[in-house]
């Protein structure tokens, strides 16, 4: 008799187990989406830091960061003529620009939209009156960097990933274009000479 009692106590156990389970499965399904959530907060992001010496940037960077312990997943150095910039992806972004802003260098959000164009009046206009005609927000247009046949602008608009697509876009129509007023203007060579 006391191994029927048992055998019904170990029974009913399983039989809350089996209960229980979805409850588990529902509290792990809960926690999973908290991390997911978690997670896109702190998803890496790319931005752009102008350093102070032209020597060593990128090793610059890596060691100011490296020193007020902040992190990092990747450094990249690019010249605009021969000036450097540093494109950071970090987690970490608004600490890393306020870092940088406090050490008086100018570093430049995710959101901005950088666009490399040759140094002439009204380029950049062009491209914020484009996107605007499309319903992009066009919120600030500013000189990051200038040399003698290239500038670098920063565009900050309300749809940071259509507005680069777009932008994108925008600077091959305008290669394309230029490329054919080149061809057009070259005087033409008689194949028979």
């Amino acid at each position: 008799m006391s191994k029927a009692i048992a055998s019904k106590s170990k029974i009913k156990s399983k039989v809350k187990s089996m209960v229980s389970k979805p409850k588990t499965k529902q509290s792990a399904s809960s926690a999973a989406s908290k991390i997911q959530k978690e997670g896109s907060q702190h998803r890496a992001k790319s931005f752009i830091v102008l350093p102070i010496r032209k020597d060593n940037a990128k090793k610059e960077i890596a060691s100011m960061l490296e020193s007020a312990n902040l992190r990092f997943d990747k450094l990249e150095e690019e010249l605009i003529g021969n000036s450097p910039i540093v494109w950071i992806t970090s987690p970490e972004e608004k600490k890393i620009i306020n870092f940088f802003h406090k050490k008086g260098m100018k570093a430049f959000p995710s959101n901005t939209c950088i666009v490399k164009l040759k140094d002439r009046p009204g380029e950049v206009a062009k491209i914020a009156r484009i996107l605007m005609s499309s319903g992009i927000d066009v919120q600030d247009a500013h000189l990051i960097l200038k040399d003698k046949s290239i500038s670098l602008y920063g565009i900050l608009t309300d749809k940071p990933a259509e507005a680069n697509k777009m932008i994108q876009k925008i600077l091959a129509s305008l290669k394309e274009m230029e490329e054919e007023s080149e061809e057009s203007e070259e005087p033409k060579m008689d194949p028979y000479e």
